[in-house]
């Protein structure tokens, strides 16, 4: 669901676009390469369990994503990647 609501300006909200949620899941996997193990463990786990929800949920609204016209073009897996891995380089800094 959020990334129907949008994370900020760098990853703006995504409705109208099927499977949005999906999308930012898989740009999540590839944060991965860039934790410990610890971390890691804790990220496949909350994403194991989170895949299935997001099937789910961008099912049901696939209706309102064909009825409404995306404000924002669709991000591709290597756009979350690059906004996944800023992310993590902000925040060891």
């Amino acid at each position: 669901m959020q990334s129907k609501c949008g994370m900020g300006p760098e990853e703006p909200e995504q409705i109208g676009h099927i499977y949005s949620g999906v999308r930012e899941n898989m740009g999540t996997w590839c944060m991965l390469q860039h934790q410990n193990y610890l971390v890691k463990s804790i990220t496949f786990i909350f994403l194991v369990i989170d895949f299935p929800c997001s099937v789910i949920a961008d099912t049901i609204l696939v209706p309102v994503d064909l009825l409404v016209t995306p404000q924002y073009p669709r991000l591709t897996i290597e756009q979350l990647c690059q906004i996944h891995n800023s992310r993590i380089k902000s925040k060891s800094n």
